[in-house]
């Protein structure tokens, strides 16, 4: 029996679209070098995806699991992320669970059957498995799994699910805050965090003034493929307009947030009081803000998908969620808000200081897309090379006609 990860299982929809491309390519090529170029760099995507695996193998024959990442073709392994053979003696039990509102499978095993229950390493997969189809599924699995003599627990349903509240309101507290907390054990706690001035958000009368070089090579890419139809002079264009508004917001920014005399911009955590720098208010002073003063402090934020760099098991699945904190608002006594927004400096360490100080704070979760800039990106990459795929049949229609 195989179990096949989610990250293996979408790869198809992909490999589908870029094997179409290089047939089309394959049809309508001429002899150029550029043309020669993107026909190789087609087939050599279309190996990398074929050959990509991320699975976990129950050789009931052999009595072993084999757990595989990397790339593999035709039963020749050409690059292993991770690759173990476990034989079943080595194996506590297999664990069924949907963690944040994921199926995972948890096969726990020790590399030596000496090895005692504490020290039981675990190899994680997540499935892509439709809601109305885990119940199902669940029980076949199981039943396949027990018939080899593995000792397999839990299920795909609700009883077993394992996430927080959802869309909540909820104390900082000893078992929340470790949400925020760096994955390193006894990290330092920070309590001064600078302000990346440059990446403020800017007011709504800025808001064209910062995407005009967007504009204009939007404009001069559509002359591009109107005069010329020469797609990757437009893509280049539009590429260095994206580029060219990322800088010219960060120039805007660093001018209208300077604020001379007033020292560092940093955020500052005491154990009785809180320093905001001069830019987050209008007179451009800097505020410090006693303890008493406070009457509450309020973090709104969400999930968001985070592959840790430092962490080079892939199997450690858990680590792919992590908090994005879009406010900090303080409510003051006697009435005042203020709101500092969480992407201008380390928002996550900022938490654990709070209540490493001892401040009362209560965190919201909102249903709000973290990181939206990445739409930014994928919306357009998906329309182009929808563009391409028809520009492409297009061109195949006009080879067989002729």
């Amino acid at each position: 029996m195989i179990i096949r990860s989610l990250f293996e299982v979408i790869k198809w929809p992909i490999f589908v679209f870029t094997f179409v491309y290089s047939v089309l390519l394959t049809v309508s090529m001429s002899s150029d070098a550029l043309a020669i170029a993107k026909l190789a760099l087609s087939i050599i995507s279309v190996l990398v995806l074929l050959s990509f695996q991320h699975s976990i193998h129950f050789v009931e024959g052999e009595k072993s699991l084999r757990y595989f990442i990397g790339f593999k073709l035709f039963n020749t392994t050409i690059f292993a992320f991770e690759s173990k053979t476990i034989t079943y003696t080595n194996i506590d039990k297999v664990e069924l669970q949907v963690i944040h509102q994921t199926p995972k499978v948890k096969v726990y095993c020790t590399d030596d059957p000496e090895h005692n229950q504490s020290q039981l390493i675990p190899l994680t997969t997540r499935l892509w498995l439709p809601k109305n189809k885990r119940s199902v599924y669940s029980h076949k699995l199981k039943t396949a799994l027990v018939s080899q003599g593995l000792n397999c627990v839990g299920s795909f349903d609700a009883f077993n699910e394992k996430r927080c509240t959802s869309f909540s309101s909820v104390n900082l507290d000893s078992d929340t805050v470790n949400l925020f907390k760096r994955p390193l054990i006894n990290h330092p706690i920070i309590t001064t965090f600078p302000v990346f001035m440059a990446a403020m958000p800017l007011p709504a009368k800025l808001f064209h003034q910062i995407r005009l070089p967007f504009y204009l090579a939007c404009a001069l890419g559509l002359l591009f493929m109107w005069s010329s139809q020469n797609w990757q002079a437009a893509l280049v264009a539009i590429v260095f307009g994206v580029l060219g508004s990322v800088a010219m917001h960060m120039i805007k920014a660093n001018r209208y947030f300077h604020c001379p005399g007033q020292g560092p911009s940093e955020l500052v955590v005491e154990q009785d009081a809180l320093s905001v720098p001069a830019l987050f208010f209008l007179d451009r002073k800097t505020h410090s803000f006693a303890k008493g003063e406070i009457k509450k402090i309020d973090i709104t934020w969400n999930w968001y998908i985070y592959k840790d760099s430092n962490i080079y098991s892939y199997s450690t699945a858990e680590k792919q969620k992590y908090p994005y904190i879009f406010e900090v608002i303080f409510t003051l006594v006697n009435g005042e808000q203020h709101r500092l927004p969480g992407h201008v400096f380390q928002s996550n360490d900022y938490v654990v200081a709070l209540y490493d100080k001892g401040y009362s704070v209560e965190l919201s979760q909102i249903d709000q897309l973290p990181m939206k800039w990445r739409m930014y990106i994928l919306i357009p990459m998906t329309v182009g090379l929808s563009i391409m795929l028809c520009y492409g049949l297009y061109r195949l229609f006009i080879v067989l006609q002729t």
